[in-house]
């Protein structure tokens, strides 16, 4: 079990796929969107869709960036009071705050699902693409959250209770001196 938590761990420090995957996202947006620009403007002719699918893709490189975000630990903070605590206070601070965390995307993850199983008939007006298809980056990204913050509470426990060494080393880690 703790090897499979340090390769996990790893796998998610630093730059990797999620990084990627939100660039090759902006790419095709700005290429689509470019692309639709020249059509109409020069040839007075844009493609059916582009638009939808522009608003689509947005979709989904804003929850990517969300993502990132999260993962690089940039999208909530209460670090003014969280660092006037001594160190065992600040820890369970941090543990409270980790554990409300996942019980928001918890919640985050039930309600969005429940709305893609509320859209799984409803097709776009252009392009006829499930909108679930569009609406399903919500709790795919949310998920992904959910898997940083088990490893930042997880981290969390093993180097502020337990006294370990970290194993997962984030861009900006919300536990100070871990990093």
């Amino acid at each position: 079990m703790k090897r499979a938590y340090k390769i996990v761990a790893k796998a998610l420090s630093g730059t990797g796929f999620l990084e990627y995957f939100c660039a090759a996202i902006i790419a095709v947006l700005v290429i689509i969107t470019f692309a639709n620009v020249l059509l109409r403007y020069f040839f007075n002719s844009p493609i059916v869709g582009v638009d939808e699918f522009g608003l689509f893709v947005f979709v989904w490189a804003a929850y990517a960036g969300a993502l990132i975000a999260f993962k690089r630990h940039r999208h909530y903070s209460v670090s003014m009071l969280a660092e006037l605590l001594p160190p065992l206070p600040r820890a369970i601070f941090d543990a409270i705050t980790q554990i409300i965390v996942m019980a928001v995307l918890l919640i985050m993850i039930f309600y969005s699902y429940k709305v893609n199983v509320l859209l799984q008939f409803d097709r776009s007006p252009a392009l006829e693409i499930p909108i679930y298809f569009v609406y399903s980056a919500f709790p795919i990204m949310s998920i992904g959250m959910m898997v940083y913050a088990i490893v930042d509470f997880i981290e969390l426990v093993r180097v502020k209770f337990l006294g370990l060494e970290p194993v997962y080393i984030a861009d900006n880690p919300p536990i100070a001196g871990h990093g």
